[in-house]
């Protein structure tokens, strides 16, 4: 079950989720980036979404640019 609250957040945090993250997805990446906070539920190569996973590759240094913007397009996600 869902249930709509209203939060006060930075401005510059929500210039930046926007930036990061594709609308239609930005209350599940909330979600899940609270549920994280609140219980340690740190997600593992088991329990890790793909999306999670491919997310993960962009912090890599080892992932070459070009796949690094295949990964971003994927993802929805503005450069």
């Amino acid at each position: 079950m869902k249930i709509n609250r209203l939060f006060t957040f930075d401005v510059q945090l929500i210039h930046d989720l926007n930036a990061e993250v594709s609308k239609g997805f930005r209350s599940k990446f909330v979600n899940s980036a609270l549920a994280e906070k609140l219980y340690d539920n740190v997600p593992t190569l088991k329990t890790a979404t793909g999306r999670q996973l491919i997310a993960a590759s962009l912090s890599r240094d080892d992932v070459s640019d070009f796949v690094k913007r295949i990964i971003k397009s994927e993802l929805g996600i503005e450069e």
